[in-house]
């Protein structure tokens, strides 16, 4: 089969979904947060309520500078968590990496994300 291309997402986008198998009505809330610098003034609102982070790292594309953009950005959740005072697990998540040509291993993304959020640790 083919997939469907796909879209960068510009602003973020919001869906609910009901829980199954419950005798409670319950929805959980799903947010689509872009990783780009414009949407991320509003990063916090978000955050505030966040039971659950999934982020989601391309690991096709993981030369150095996006390495760092992708590091700022965590970095700035983790921050953004800090000063809501909200504690969400946290799944990072590597997609592409089943691709035979993608640029780095899921080690790999580990190991410099790791090393680049150090850097932001001590150096912000």
């Amino acid at each position: 089969g083919t997939f469907p291309d796909t879209v960068t997402s510009i602003e973020p986008l919001e869906v609910s979904f009901p829980i199954h198998g419950l005798d409670l009505k319950k929805e959980i809330t799903v947010i689509d947060f872009p990783g780009n610098a414009r949407a991320r003034g509003s990063l916090g609102s978000v955050l505030k309520n966040a039971r659950g982070i999934i982020f989601v790292v391309d690991s096709a594309n993981m030369q150095r500078e996006t390495i760092r953009e992708v590091a700022d950005f965590l970095y700035d959740v983790f921050t953004g968590c800090i000063r809501e005072g909200c504690e969400p697990r946290v799944l990072i998540v590597c997609n592409k990496s089943d691709l035979k040509d993608k640029t780095s291993s899921i080690k790999e993304v580990k190991r410099l994300l790791e090393k680049d959020l150090n850097e932001l640790k001590s150096s912000r």
